[in-house]
């Protein structure tokens, strides 16, 4: 991320100790380009440039030029309706108004947007410190519904991260055998969190900052190794949960075959996908014909999958499998 100006415009929330603070070369951007967006008023165009003219006419010291200039600019900040977007965002996000300081800096690529969360371990919440930095394309502020879109999503992530619920901690556990394992985890809870904050937007009728079909490509591809149905059975399950936390979509993203439900406990049975707390690992005895039955049915399911007891007992009642003819 870029250094930040000096004297970053900030904006002092109402009711939280918070700042957002924006980095100068990102609003100075940020209005040129939006002035120049087709969208644009040309009495707001015609009027910002004669302003700008007249400032640099005018015979004054460089240090009080910058500064009026970038009093120009916060006042085509807020009549473009850039900071009123920034400080609706703020309202979305209760859980962000713990944080110390939220600070917007302008990055040159989209691969260099992202979001990031620092804290500072304290002996109490008090004394503890923490800052959001955004990093941001000044372009993303000609489209200011997928600027909105964006902010929401990162600021949930955020929200996430502050949530006690949600207990989220920087160094979790992965627990793959190698550097592959590792990142192929890591890649798989950074989609599952994606979805889960996905949900949460589907719900309060908010347009999405991830295109579902390319998620749904990327869950795919990482999770190649789970059937079709299972991939089906957490994003429908995903959609319905009150609740989740790190813990859980790490679990998920360890599991190679996808049965670990939301919620606490139990098993997802592979073959219904319903969630149980009595699932069958033992297929000996009687069993034994109810695994043939659902080798014969579901020929992707393997014996150490385990299923639910009520698919073995539907499985064992059908009666053994027909014998193959050579």
């Amino acid at each position: 991320m870029p250094a930040q100006r000096p004297a970053a415009a900030g904006l002092q929330h109402p009711d939280a100790a918070m700042d957002l603070r924006l980095d100068p070369s990102f609003l100075e951007e940020a209005v040129w380009l939006m002035l120049r967006h087709p969208a644009a008023p040309p009495a707001l165009s015609r009027s910002f440039q004669a302003e700008r003219e007249a400032l640099y006419a005018a015979a004054s010291p460089a240090a009080e030029r910058e500064e009026a200039f970038q009093r120009l600019t916060a006042t085509y900040v807020d009549r473009l309706g850039l900071r009123a977007l920034f400080q609706a965002w703020l309202q979305e996000m209760p859980l962000l108004h713990r944080l110390e300081a939220i600070m917007v800096q302008r990055v040159w690529s989209p691969k260099e947007e992202a979001a990031e969360l620092y804290l500072r371990e304290a002996a109490s919440p008090r004394e503890a410190a923490s800052v959001l930095v955004l990093g941001l394309q000044a372009a993303c502020c000609q489209e200011p519904q997928t600027l909105r879109a964006w902010l929401r999503h990162e600021g949930l992530r955020a929200s996430d991260m502050l949530d006690t619920a949600f207990a989220y901690t920087s160094q979790p556990v992965l627990g793959g055998s190698s550097d592959m394992e590792q990142d192929l985890i890591r890649d798989r809870f950074r989609l599952l969190w994606d979805r889960w904050i996905m949900v949460r937007m589907q719900r309060r009728g908010w347009p999405l900052a991830v295109a579902p079909a390319i998620w749904e490509r990327q869950f795919a591809r990482a999770f190649d190794g789970w059937p079709a149905e299972a991939r089906h059975a957490i994003c429908r399950q995903m959609t319905d949960a009150a609740a989740c936390t790190q813990g859980a979509l790490l679990t998920l993203a360890q599991d190679a075959r996808g049965l670990q439900p939301m919620g606490a406990g139990g098993i997802l049975c592979p073959l219904c996908h319903f969630p149980t707390m009595d699932g069958v690992s033992d297929w000996s005895g009687p069993l034994a014909a109810a695994a043939e039955v659902l080798r014969r049915d579901y020929p992707w399911w393997e014996i150490t999958q385990g299923a639910c007891r009520q698919c073995a007992e539907l499985a064992l009642a059908q009666g053994p499998a027909p014998a193959v003819s050579t």
